[in-house]
This record gives structure tokens, sequence and C-alpha cells, in this order.
């Protein structure tokens, strides 16, 4: 009996260590399987390719319009621009977008085609940074018996709150550089630097007959009114690809004290803008005026 004892205890305590053993062996299994999940999942998430930033007039403007100048806004099913056209002048434009998952890094974002008459006059290839801004447009303008004139180009950096902040236009002759200063979310001035010549532009929001600024309700950026040239890229801006609007619209700008241009607006009971009167002044006054149509 004490050897018949002894020998049930010893199996008991064998059956029990046997236990133990695979409870360890399962434990750890179970371990390294969520390590291995863990590692999975981290890994799919650094090589995961993040999505661009969506495109679209909406991006800009509070309420898309349908028509500047008599020209339509033509968006695709994503809601991108994809044809701007119809106005009283005889320019279209077309918009065609990259959608390769693993474009090329020469490869551009956005091409742009500017037509006169059925006539190619630019192509515009656009790169866009992360935040889906133009960072870089390279632009080939032909003339009516299509030959090349020099190709330029254009390289944008943005600020925090995704406005214009430089613009450096390189062309086969010469290279200007557009500094841009923001106060309160509005153009205050732009100092263009051109080989040893700065100029500096200041940009009015008031005047004798509007003593308050304006608010900006429908997110229009006619740049030019800044004294910002990109006139080439106006259309990349109706896209929603080139910046953000500032918070009200301008009246014109000066240069060393000088008038350049006054700007009239028209609202309608909403306070959207419904047309604008610009006068640039010069030896001879020229005068335009636009309208503006909301959907």
């Amino acid at each position: 009996m004490p050897v018949a004892g002894i020998f049930h205890s010893n199996n008991n305590d064998i059956n029990n260590q046997q236990t133990m053993t695979m409870n360890k062996i399962y434990a750890f299994m179970l371990s390294a399987l969520m390590a291995i999940a863990l590692v999975s999942c981290g890994s799919n998430d650094e090589t995961d390719t993040p999505q661009p930033a969506p495109v679209g007039p909406k991006r800009v403007f509070t309420k898309v319009p349908k028509s500047i100048a008599g020209s339509e806004f033509k968006t695709d099913a994503s809601g991108r621009l994809v044809g701007f056209s119809g106005g009283s002048e005889t320019y279209a434009y077309t918009l065609d977008y990259n959608t390769k998952v693993n474009k090329g890094k020469n490869e551009p974002d956005v091409v742009i085609t500017q037509t006169e008459d059925g006539v190619i006059g630019t192509i515009t290839k656009v790169f866009l940074n992360e935040k889906g801004y133009v960072k870089h447009a390279e632009m080939q303008q032909y003339d009516k018996d299509k030959k090349p004139y020099p190709p330029y180009s254009y390289d944008l950096t943005y600020n925090a709150d995704d406005h214009i902040e430089t613009v450096i236009e390189t062309n086969k002759n010469r290279k200007s550089i557009t500094t841009i200063s923001y106060k309160d979310g509005d153009i205050v001035s732009c100092t263009d630097k051109i080989g040893t010549e700065t100029n500096t532009y200041v940009t009015h929001y008031t005047s004798k007959e509007v003593k308050t600024p304006i608010v900006n309700k429908g997110g229009l950026m006619p740049y030019s009114f800044f004294g910002v040239d990109v006139d080439d890229l106006d259309i990349a801006y109706y896209a929603g690809i080139l910046g953000k609007p500032t918070r009200h619209l301008p009246l014109g700008y000066s240069w060393n004290g000088k008038k350049q241009n006054t700007v009239t607006w028209k609202l309608d009971k909403e306070g959207y803008p419904i047309q604008y009167k610009e006068v640039v002044h010069s030896e001879r006054d020229h005068t335009s005026i636009v309208a503006i149509v909301w959907q």
C-alpha cells in the first residue's frame, strides 16, 4: 500500500505537471499569435498610401458658381471641375485628372488645356501637394500656327491656413518671386521681386463709399485684384486646387501710394457678389464688368 500510495501520488504530480506545461504552451502560442497580428496591423498602417485630398470647387466656394463672365462650370460625378467655357470670349478650358493609384513621380496630377476657337493655346501640367493644392505647374503656350513658345513654370507654397504664401515664376529670361502677407485671413500686401527690382502692393478693403469690409461670402479669389500675378492659374482656383480665399473682398490695391485699380461689387440680398466692376488706372483707364451667377 505505501508503495501503491506513493506511485498514485507521483502519477498525480506528473499529470499536474503535464497540464501546467500544456497550459504554458497554449498561453505562449496565443501571445505569439497576438504579437504577429499586432505587427501585421502596424505594418499595414505604415505601408498604406494616404488617399489624396478631395478636389473640387466646393473646397473654396461656399456655393459653387454656375457661371463667371458667362463661362459655365462643368463638373463630373465626383464634383471635380472638368470644364469651363461658354462665355463671350472664345476661350475654353478642360481639366483631366490623373487617377492612377501608383502615379509616376513625373506624371502630373491634373492637365489643364486652354483652347481658343478650338485651337490649343496653353497646356498646363499641374502637380499637387499632400493637401491637394498646386505646388508646381509647367506651362506651355502655342501660337496660332501651333508653334510652341518658351515654356515657363510656377512654384507655390502655402501657410497654415492654406493661403498662397509665395509664388515663384520662372521662364527663360527671368525669375520673379512674389511673397504675400496676411492678417486675420486677408491679404494686406504682396511683394514682387524681379532681379534687383522690388515692388510692394497694398490691398484696400474700405474706401470713402465702403466703410466696412465686404465679407467674401461666396469664396471668390481674383488674385489680380491684389496685385498677385497668377492669371494663368485662375482656372486652378475654380477647380479648388489653388489655396483658400480671403475673408473679405478687395476693393483694389496701391503701388507706391498710387491706386492701380478700383473694384466695386454688387451683392444680392443674401450677400453673394453677383457683379464686379474693375477700373484699371493707367494713362488710359480700362474698365471691365463681370457677372457672377450662383447655383
